[in-house]
């Protein structure tokens, strides 16, 4: 039994008297269970829904679609199996998963957590990117390369949880002492500092890595570890890239092993992945092309570049919510303790003597899946497109355009330097308020 499963497995709430009472039903039901001798647990595992990560910040409104319920999003809020994470215009939101991901939404962007699988030795992630811009980071067990440049995605300092905060480092100044505020100082190689200490602790103990399964509309994208950029644009194309991480300064690089499976009924042919570099994929999910980068790309992507504090934040987090996710191999505990079933046992195959694992199963079973059920979703869409331009009806096209991007990289701007003084010791003086000054020389970089 899971934890806070009941111990009943009816449904008092929901029962319908006729039926519960009439004889036949009964009859009925009974011999469906003596046929099945695991009936009870195939239930449980059903009706089983797990919690797959904790909301780290939001800007503006967030909303999280539960069942038939909405709410709005908050520092800790809880996200479980089958939750779609929306954000509306100018909203922004970073999300951390038990395994140690990070996800982040842009404005307009929509992401449903389909399933998180704790395995023995890996564990699984299935989502599906449904519209918007969406960063995908899984973690990495590098350490990061220091420095004095201020983190790029501003618009959530301070965060909630305090010791993510970069460090400051109070400075006397004299008035005539303008050079010397002009100097970096150490207060940011202070925190990658602390924030490669927090990672090799945490080290110690997370040993597995993540399998991702990100379902688009027009394609599904899986990997090893991934650290990737997803466009996706509704009713459109979609782009993506996958990153080695060395551009987001990580100190030992590595090569992401990632595929493309395409759409169509028949169509099971896949593509390996090169990373760092954008991908374009057609409406039907047909056709993979690589592309140069748009410069609007290039600007989506900085906003991520330099993060530390929401980093920091993740290996917080993991300390306190990750450990059953990488250190509990036992099944009756983690599903006990935890409400987690437990992955990666030996099933036999269907056909032929060899084995496989469940975990390998069900990766089998998703990539046909969802190339047939979304491969249907593009015809039908495509049906009702054709429906509607026929009767000479507007059908508003999704674009990708600076709405993404365009309150981050204001926030970015406008904030003052990272390295920061505290301002008792030293007049303020004009100079250092004029913006066209402070770009001359070489403030903002």
């Amino acid at each position: 039994m899971y934890r806070d499963q009941s111990k009943s497995l009816i449904e008092w709430g929901k029962l319908d008297e006729k039926e519960w009472l009439d004889f036949y039903s009964w009859k009925k039901d009974l011999k469906e269970k003596e046929e099945t001798p695991n009936w009870e647990r195939i239930v449980r595992d059903r009706d089983l829904i797990e919690d797959v990560g904790r909301v780290i910040a939001c800007v503006g409104e967030c909303r999280i679609y539960r069942g038939e319920t909405s709410y709005a999003v908050t520092f800790r809020s809880d996200i479980k199996e089958g939750d779609e994470l929306l954000t509306t215009a100018d909203s922004y939101v970073w999300v951390f998963l038990f395994d140690g991901t990070l996800v982040r939404l842009a404005p307009d962007s929509s992401i449903s957590f389909k399933e998180i699988n704790i395995g023995i030795e890996n564990n699984f992630l299935h989502v599906r990117m449904n519209a918007g811009n969406i960063f995908w980071m899984n973690r990495n067990a590098s350490p990061y390369s220091g420095s004095q440049l201020k983190e790029t995605d501003t618009l959530f300092l301070p965060l909630e949880l305090h010791d993510a905060n970069p460090r400051q480092l109070k400075r006397e100044f004299a008035d005539d002492e303008l050079f010397k505020y002009l100097e970096n100082d150490t207060a940011k190689v202070t925190q990658y500092e602390v924030l490669n200490q927090s990672i090799e602790k945490n080290n110690q103990w997370v040993k597995k890595k993540t399998k991702s399964f990100i379902v688009l509309p027009n394609g599904n994208v899986m990997g090893d570890n991934l650290i990737a950029e997803f466009i996706v644009l509704l009713g459109g194309k979609s782009y993506f890239k996958t990153k080695t991480g060395d551009n987001l300064g990580l100190t030992r690089t590595y090569t992401p092993i990632a595929t493309f499976t395409f759409r169509g009924f028949e169509n099971t042919e896949s593509e390996s992945i090169l990373p760092n570099i954008w991908y374009e994929v057609e409406e039907r999910g047909r056709e993979i092309a690589q592309i140069n980068e748009p410069r609007e790309f290039r600007i989506g992507e900085y906003v991520t570049k330099r993060i530390p504090s929401i980093i920091q934040a993740r290996e917080i987090l993991m300390e306190q919510y990750s450990s059953f996710a990488h250190t509990i191999t036992d099944r009756e505990e983690l599903a006990v303790k935890y409400g987690y079933r437990l992955w990666e046992f030996p099933e036999r195959a269907t056909e032929g003597n060899e084995e496989k694992l469940d975990l390998e199963k069900r990766i089998d079973f998703l990539t046909e899946y969802t190339r047939r059920i979304e491969t249907t979703n593009l015809m039908a869409a495509r049906k009702i497109r054709e429906r509607l331009k026929s009767r000479g009806e507007t059908i508003l096209t999704y674009e990708y355009s600076d709405r993404f991007y365009k309150k981050a990289l204001a926030n970015y701007f406008i904030t003052r330097e990272a390295w920061r003084e505290d301002q008792e010791y030293i007049e303020d003086l004009n100079s250092t308020k004029k913006t066209l000054w402070k770009n001359m020389h070489g403030i903002y970089r």
